[in-house]
């Protein structure tokens, strides 16, 4: 199953006149965005050899932090618009549909009945419990006046506690069949694209699919939506020290 084909565009591909604007919000239009993506280290070998013992892998994880370099690990550019807009970007480029995995995201859309008014994404992580979520959820959706919530799972555990909170409309996922590792992938990028296709979001950002899920939200309404992440503030950097923690108002850095 090649997800950059069957599901998401190639991203080595040449670029449209209008995926080279979403890769630069800086304003000035790259001539050769392609040119941006020449890596002229043997970082990519050190990363199809992803191991913490090897030394030229975890070399690249820090050539390529934020944190210790800033925005010179961006491409030109982005250097001028920040770490978040420039990361997610490139985000928005890389998880670009197909034709036919839109009409699918479309399709079961409308199977859920997914409601024209704003919808919250909740995405319930193991360890925390669901009404702690939903304490959450309610900050927002009193806030911005949001009655109808996503649920990105398919359990029958969670569905059933939603049944605790009648004043909101869930939108829960249907069961399918999962008979190969491709379906299981293209269940995996539908919640994806239906999470980052919601208004707001409840979830957790030391979990990549939350991070991603709200770059690519970010990027399709070019605001920062509503969230909140119960755990840890929104980051990038792989197998570095950058995502900030806060315990009994103490600074600290932790992994992604």
């Amino acid at each position: 199953c090649n997800l950059w084909g069957e599901f998401l565009e190639p991203f080595g591909s040449p670029s449209s006149s209008g995926e080279k604007a979403l890769l630069s919000t800086s304003g000035e239009k790259p001539t050769n965005v392609l040119a941006e993506l020449d890596d002229k280290t043997d970082c990519a070998t050190a990363f199809s050899k992803a191991s913490t013992d090897n030394s030229a892998y975890t070399k690249c994880l820090e050539q390529y932090s934020f944190k210790s370099h800033g925005s010179e690990v961006l491409g030109k550019s982005h250097q001028t618009i920040g770490f978040f807009r420039g990361v997610t970007a490139m985000m928005a480029y890389l998880t670009r549909p197909t034709k036919s995995f839109s009409a699918h995201i479309e399709a079961v859309k409308k199977e859920l009945q997914w409601p024209q008014s704003s919808v919250l994404a909740l995405n319930v992580h193991e360890g925390t419990s669901f009404a702690e979520y939903m304490k959450q959820a309610e900050r927002i959706t009193s806030q911005y006046g949001i009655s109808n919530i996503y649920l990105a799972s398919a359990d029958d555990s969670l569905i059933a506690e939603t049944k605790k909170y009648p004043k909101f409309k869930f939108i829960v996922e249907k069961k399918t069949a999962q008979s190969t590792p491709c379906d299981k992938h293209k269940e995996e990028l539908t919640r994806l694209f239906l999470l980052s296709g919601s208004d707001a979001l409840v979830g957790d950002f030391s979990f990549a699919d939350d991070r991603v899920a709200y770059g690519m939200m970010y990027q399709r309404t070019r605001t920062h939506q509503p969230y909140i992440s119960l755990n840890g503030a929104w980051c990038s950097d792989h197998g570095v020290k950058s995502r900030i923690h806060v315990n009994n108002g103490v600074e600290s850095f932790g992994y992604c």
